[in-house]
């Protein structure tokens, strides 16, 4: 009965939800990496099936990706030049 009230007491609490705060950024690079290999894989399963389709996208990746604009502009710098 004593333990079920310790899990409970307010050292505890503080003490799983430092754990949990700690393991966030572990949970981001995890789930970046698992997206990362997901699109690697989808680009080799559609580069075997369809090379034209894929070669078509990657191109697009490298143009979107060494264009100085940004795809998503910030709203802080569109607000200013509409102001000027």
């Amino acid at each position: 009965m004593n333990e079920e009230l310790n899990s409970d007491s307010t050292e505890a609490l503080l003490e799983e939800y430092d754990n949990r705060r700690k393991s966030r950024l572990d949970d981001v690079i995890a789930m970046q990496t698992f997206l990362c290999l997901c699109i690697v894989v989808g680009f080799i399963i559609l580069n075997y099936f369809c090379p034209d389709t894929a070669e078509m996208l990657l191109s697009e990746i490298k143009e979107k990706s060494s264009d100085s604009h940004a795809l998503i502009p910030n709203p802080i710098d569109y607000f200013i030049t509409l102001f000027k």
